[in-house]
């Protein structure tokens, strides 16, 4: 059964589905959910763009649900799938794009067959193509034209790599950290580490190792040790980019769960909401962090604005049936409780 939000979908919003591996190699699903995932992410910063964050998205992930069941539940009235299929270092990529109201394919491209190489550009290329359908559809024609997309796609996949190599192991690494499962995220730290052996400079891959030791520090015995690797990597990430959102609430979590240092927490939980403020995950690392100080209204935005993005993630839903019991809504927090 695919679970129903009611909401009306923003014209400018969009859902990206794990793509579909159909290598020969299953050990290969990997690459193709992360080639969704990074265009998930690209999209995501891209201004004026409402994107359903990665948790809701992925729950269709091997179901059977329509563009129309897909829209509806996640509020959005655009729809992205694609397959990925590698055979050694050549890629074939399919993307479509579908309106979720009509069931309606409004674009669709094939790619490749590629090198390893130059499947950077051609994310790149899909990303803008998306963009340019999206606003085109909304404005009648393309927001700014073409060079305006392109920029904005190009500022908003800033801090990756260009090493294939690091890249790959980048795309393993996020695979298996954003399981939540210690032994998988110990995983996916090895190769994010693994990655920026390859290239030292790869920012992205600092911010999500440093998530990824904070999620150890959270969870696991090893709290100062993890905490401290966390704000290191973060703070190697922002040294690169100091633009990058995730390594922003990164430090914030870290002042907060670890070293105590309300105003370095303030300040960095700040910084990311701004450079970030249609991410789902920084907008319930926020209302966390303002749970934690008793700002009961603006934790509450946070978390409405959280789910807004996110609405089948029940850790963000129960979250926000917390912090409005505490606040002394109990009939809010349990219906959001029972929602989750």
């Amino acid at each position: 059964m695919v679970p129903r939000v009611v909401a009306e979908a923003p014209a400018a919003s969009i859902a990206v589905l794990p793509f579909a591996n159909l290598s020969p190699d299953p050990e290969n699903e990997f690459f193709a959910e992360g080639l969704a995932d990074e265009l998930l992410t690209t999209l995501q910063k891209v201004p004026g763009l409402r994107v359903a964050a990665r948790p809701s998205a992925w729950t269709f992930k091997g179901r059977q649900a329509t563009v129309r069941d897909v829209g509806a539940a996640l509020g959005v009235a655009h729809v992205v799938e694609g397959s990925v299929q590698r055979s050694g270092p050549r890629v074939r990529i399919i993307v479509r794009l579908s309106q979720a109201g009509t069931n309606e394919q409004v674009w669709s491209q094939r790619f490749g067959p590629l090198e390893l190489q130059d499947v950077f550009q051609t994310q790149a290329d899909i990303a803008q193509a998306i963009v340019g359908e999206v606003c085109g559809r909304l404005t009648g024609a393309e927001r700014g034209g073409r060079a305006r997309i392109a920029a904005e796609v190009q500022h908003a996949g800033r801090g990756g790599t260009r090493h294939p190599e690091a890249h790959q192991l980048f795309l393993q690494g996020r695979f298996f950290a954003t399981r939540s499962v210690s032994a998988d995220v110990a995983r996916g730290c090895e190769f994010y580490e693994r990655a920026l052996g390859v290239d030292p400079n790869f920012a992205n891959a600092w911010a999500a190792l440093a998530r990824a030791r904070l999620w150890q520090g959270t969870w696991e015995p090893q709290h100062a040790e993890r905490c401290a690797q966390a704000l290191a990597a973060a703070r190697r990430a922002l040294a690169l980019d100091p633009d990058l959102a995730d390594a922003h609430a990164t430090v914030s979590q870290v002042m907060q769960r670890h070293l105590f240092d309300w105003a370095a927490m303030r300040t960095a939980l700040e910084q990311a909401v701004v450079l970030a403020p249609l991410d789902a995950a920084i907008l319930t690392d926020a209302c966390s962090t303002t749970y934690m100080l008793g700002d009961w209204p603006r934790a509450i935005d946070f978390g409405r604005r959280a789910i807004a993005l996110d609405p089948l993630n029940p850790e963000a839903r129960l979250l926000l049936a917390v912090t409005y019991l505490f606040s002394g809504d109990v009939t809010s927090a349990r219906e959001e409780v029972r929602r989750a």
